[in-house]
């Protein structure tokens, strides 16, 4: 099971390894790593031999969660060794953004997890905190970018945590840790999270971890209680996101439950890419889309236009939100590609 930000970062030698390193088996590594390269053979390289321009079909209706599918390439599997083949028509710029946490904070304001939304207020980083309810630790002094606060030096020292590294294992396995439980994942099957023996966690341990981290967030653990208890009546039982799409849910049993956590986060961000994109086409005609990865947009802008563009871009990409009668602003990365 891999990183939610795994197909995002792609897969290297040194990241490989680097899991190995952490428990995962290096039969299965190998055949994700070379498997990728035949692929990236086969799916990108062979189509596009002799071709100019590339026209890629975007599927909305094709998931169940409304995340687009984007085909003839796949672009949103498109390893990062690859990406610089596609590039800007002269005289345009792309201008790019990718939601940071979109969907965490759309599960914190749904559940209205008051410590989460207060740590996102407060510029705090979720992953670290995590660490600390996961292995019982103090908090650091300072929890923005602790892993170069100076004055987390003494508390990064004593966990042998390297000063500056954000990849540390222990935040990596947190962040999967939450992805999972907020996915549906129960406490009872913590134990088969990527990293887990390497960090001298068994399952015993991790279900004690998960019950910490729930006690941790009641909200959450009561909003989950809460859809469960919605989705397991019998006959075809239905949600909305915060935005109104609607869901029926036709599995059965325990997939059913999972199915039913993760629809709120996933199409949730889907709607909200989807009116933001709408509302881009139409206050900024003159930027075309040109495809979309997860979370991040690609937009073609002409360049003598981008300056000009830039903020007003910004203000659509980051507007508020109201979930729960509460008013949540999803921040943003942007880049510009020329």
């Amino acid at each position: 099971e891999f990183d939610p930000d795994d197909e995002k970062n792609g897969l290297t030698v040194p990241y490989i390894l680097a899991r190995i390193e952490q428990g995962a088996h290096p039969v299965l590594e190998a055949r994700a790593l070379y498997g990728g390269a035949t692929q990236a053979l086969s799916h990108y390289i062979e189509p596009l031999r002799g071709v100019e321009r590339i026209y890629p079909q975007f599927h909305l209706h094709a998931q169940a969660n409304a995340r687009w599918s984007t085909v003839d390439p796949p672009l949103a599997q498109l390893p990062r060794a690859l990406r610089d083949i596609i590039i800007p028509d002269p005289g345009m710029v792309w201008l790019v953004y990718d939601w940071d946490q979109i969907e965490l904070r759309i599960n914190a304001a749904l559940s209205n997890d008051l410590s989460t939304l207060q740590a996102f207020e407060r510029g705090e980083d979720i992953h670290t905190l995590n660490v600390c309810t996961i292995f019982g630790w103090p908090q650091p002094p300072e929890l923005r970018e602790p892993w170069a606060a100076e004055a987390n030096r003494a508390w990064l020292e004593a966990r042998k945590w390297a000063w500056g590294d954000k990849d540390d294992p222990r935040r990596v396995f947190a962040k999967r840790f939450e992805y999972r439980l907020d996915y549906g994942g129960s406490p009872k099957n913590a134990g088969s999270i990527p990293g887990s023996r390497q960090l001298g966690l068994n399952g015993e341990n991790l279900v004690h971890a998960s019950v910490r981290w729930l006690t941790a967030h009641p909200q959450k653990a009561q909003w989950r209680r809460e859809i469960a208890a919605q989705v397991s009546k019998r006959g075809l039982p239905m949600l909305r996101t915060f935005l109104g799409r609607r869901r029926i849910f036709l599995a059965e049993g325990p997939k059913r439950v999972r199915e039913a956590l993760d629809f709120p986060m996933q199409a949730g961000v889907s709607d909200i890419a989807n009116l933001t994109a709408v509302q881009i086409k139409q206050t900024i005609p003159w930027l075309k889309l040109v495809w979309q990865m997860h979370d991040g947009w690609w937009w073609t802008c002409p360049e003598d236009r981008g300056e000009e563009t830039k903020p007003r871009l910004r203000e659509l990409v980051e507007r508020v939100w109201t979930i729960n009668s509460r008013e949540v602003r999803f921040p943003a990365t942007f880049k510009e590609v020329r």
